[in-house]
């Protein structure tokens, strides 16, 4: 369903026993602000900066929002790199 409240609450009023799952667009939006919102604070904070530029940080964030058994060579090396930069950006398991 789409993730607005207004949806969320309807459902749980009137089918109470129903699995809520969210349309993937909406999953896919919150996650991109995510990362955004932590990209920006990285960028802000007082410790070892981030350089990339706005079309940079595209390239990185479909990077990490592509699953780590699907990253190209290239996407893994922007992954690894972001990780050795700055640990709360860049977090993934191998």
């Amino acid at each position: 369903m789409d993730g607005s409240k207004a949806y969320r609450v309807a459902t749980e009023e009137y089918v109470p026993n129903a699995r809520i799952c969210f349309d993937p667009f909406h999953v896919m939006q919150w996650v991109n602000r995510a990362l955004d919102r932590v990209f920006a604070d990285a960028s802000s904070a007082n410790r070892r900066r981030i350089e990339l530029s706005s079309g940079s940080w595209r390239k990185v964030r479909i990077a990490l929002r592509t699953g780590a058994e699907r990253l190209t060579d290239q996407r893994r090396a922007l992954v690894d790199t972001l990780t050795d930069q700055d640990q709360h950006v860049g977090q993934h398991g191998d």
